[in-house]
């Protein structure tokens, strides 16, 4: 029989007015998982959240992870988002409740849209977001055919008309790796134009 399934997490004391700007997230979640199905993984984790569970889907399969470092809530997202990726769904926190999703409807779902990356401060390296990247001396259709494997499976492209920019949806990390790409091809192409 499998080993029962444990996320843990420690009651958090009620937070005062004072106390709720200033403390850091609480690191009281553990992965110690053995053989669990994958539906009383995901309906642990809503509970633990606090909300309810919204699905039509039924994942199936076990899922064995343990890892004994402390998670925050939000790290504990991503990395489950991160183990359910490889089964093509994202668990999404629409504010009032999860909902479990199959990746291809991920475009569909409301989540933050940034133009450029300077104001993503506060956004996990592992949220999905979607970005609108401006290029100016390459073409914005070659520049998202190339940049597509560099995308998670959570991700998508699309070129802006008049080719002047990106709509990427992806895992902030994945945007910002794509975005140093294409700083870079952008400058290069500034520098062969300009010398000739």
């Amino acid at each position: 029989a499998p080993a029962p399934a444990s996320v843990q997490a420690s009651p958090q004391p009620a937070a005062t007015p004072s106390s709720a700007a200033t403390s850091p997230p609480q690191r009281n979640i553990r992965f110690q998982f053995d053989g669990i199905p994958y539906m009383d993984v995901i309906e642990r984790f809503a509970q633990m959240t606090g909300k309810p569970l919204l699905t039509d889907t039924n994942v199936q399969g076990t899922l064995s992870f343990n890892d004994p470092n402390p998670y925050t809530l939000e790290e504990a997202l991503d990395t489950l988002n991160l183990i359910l990726s490889m089964k093509r769904l994202m668990l999404a926190d629409t504010g009032a409740h999860l909902r479990l999703i199959p990746l291809k409807e991920l475009p569909s779902m409301p989540h933050r849209i940034l133009r450029g990356l300077d104001k993503s401060g506060d956004v996990r390296p592992g949220e999905v977001i979607t970005v609108v990247l401006d290029v100016n001396n390459v073409d914005s259709k070659e520049i998202a055919d190339a940049v597509t494997s560099m995308l998670s499976n959570a991700g998508s492209v699309a070129p802006l008309s008049r080719g002047r920019g990106l709509l990427i949806t992806d895992r902030l990390s994945n945007i910002q790796r794509i975005r140093t790409l294409l700083s870079n091809i952008d400058r290069k192409s500034t520098r062969l134009n300009s010398s000739h």
